[in-house]
């Protein structure tokens, strides 16, 4: 069994001209596990705080404000992408090999803005190190109560989560992959686990094969939309 986070399934294919597989018809899906928002945040020095004080920065200064991602084609990378295209602002991408360089690089204010986990951002933010300014999820975090969604920022049509979900190879018994489905939710839905993924900031999620499928399909169009308009050629 393969449990993977959303990059790989939901932008490879429009990221890269050659794989190795095909990510339509390799995997038998299984059960999405888990979602957490990406948050934007700031260095404290970035002189907005708010989304339309940053927008407005960015078109007072344009190519001049910069954003780090743990790499090309990252869910950070793409977000960022993302936000600059609907806002029709110019940033400048910074690229980072994980989160720990990025991070520590907006910390020390040599990038100015980042879409980063929540899980991995809210100590900083917590400590004053960074200053949150959004969340990509529908709703708000439960870690970060009082940093509004992108959508109250302005953004009905933003999105950006990073999920994870369970897959099998390709031709693995029906009845084999229903079961595991169903046992992945029921531990899902387990009150101690939901409530430590919660701790983090991880909302818990659970789903049949087909849900899982579907979900999927929908992520990998809307990021191929994204990649194609930011001008991303696969590699």
């Amino acid at each position: 069994m393969l449990v993977s986070p959303a990059g790989p399934f939901s932008t490879n294919d429009s990221l890269y001209r050659q794989m190795p597989y095909d990510l339509k018809t390799a995997f038998a899906p299984i059960a999405l596990l888990a979602q957490a928002p990406t948050v934007l945040v700031v260095n404290p020095q970035v002189a907005a705080k708010s989304v339309a004080e940053l927008v407005a920065l960015a078109k007072q200064n344009p190519g001049k404000i910069n954003y780090a991602s743990q790499g090309v084609g990252s869910i950070a990378h793409l977000s960022a992408a993302m936000f600059a295209s609907m806002a029709r602002i110019d940033l400048v991408h910074v690229a980072y090999k994980g989160s720990g360089p990025a991070l520590t690089d907006l910390i020390s204010g040599q990038v100015q803005m980042m879409f980063e986990n929540t899980n991995s951002s809210a100590e900083h933010v917590k400590h004053g190190t960074l200053r949150p300014l959004a969340v990509g999820s529908v709703k708000r975090s439960p870690i970060l109560p009082d940093v509004p969604t992108m959508v109250e920022s302005g953004f009905p049509d933003f999105a950006s989560v990073q999920w994870f979900a369970a897959a099998a190879p390709a031709g693995t018994p029906a009845d084999i992959v229903a079961l595991l489905s169903r046992k992945i939710s029921e531990a899902l839905r387990n009150p101690a686990t939901a409530q430590k993924l919660a701790n983090v900031g991880v909302e818990p999620l659970g789903s049949t094969p087909q849900e899982m499928a579907k979900f999927v399909a929908e992520e990998m169009a809307r990021w191929h939309k994204v990649i194609r308009d930011a001008g991303l050629k696969p590699g």
